[in-house]
């Protein structure tokens, strides 16, 4: 089953290390829509908030869809489940507001999609 496992480079090219366990693992009795995996993180450091936010694809019988966790210390995580409906992927969180609204860049992926969509928020 998919899973999210840190790795560390103090300079992002070599000298991997590696977490000898999966980091954030599918929860599916808390939320099933990660009954079939979770991969493909996109990572972003939220100063304003000092956190980092990992909008992952979460898997089920209903689709790929957007869900995002936050982290500290990339050892313990808050999850806050799906932001966008299924048949969505590959979404990353801008790290500033703009007009006081976060924004998200995404990919539904259903038929006739593929285009890479922003959509703005309140809520984090």
């Amino acid at each position: 089953m998919s899973h999210l496992t840190v790795a560390r480079s103090s300079n992002g090219i070599s000298d991997w290390q590696i977490d000898p366990v999966p980091t954030l693992v599918p929860s599916p009795d808390t939320h099933p829509e990660e009954t079939w995996g979770i991969e493909d993180p996109r990572i972003t450091r939220m100063e304003e908030m000092d956190f980092w936010a990992v909008c992952y694809t979460a898997y089920s019988r209903g689709g790929p869809l957007v869900s995002l966790a936050t982290t500290r210390t990339f050892k313990t995580f808050d999850r806050f489940g799906p932001v966008m409906p299924p048949e969505d992927k590959d979404a990353a969180l801008f790290p500033v507001r703009f007009d006081g609204r976060w924004a998200m860049l995404h990919r539904p992926v259903g038929a006739g999609m593929g285009r890479i969509y922003g959509f703005l928020s309140h809520r984090i």
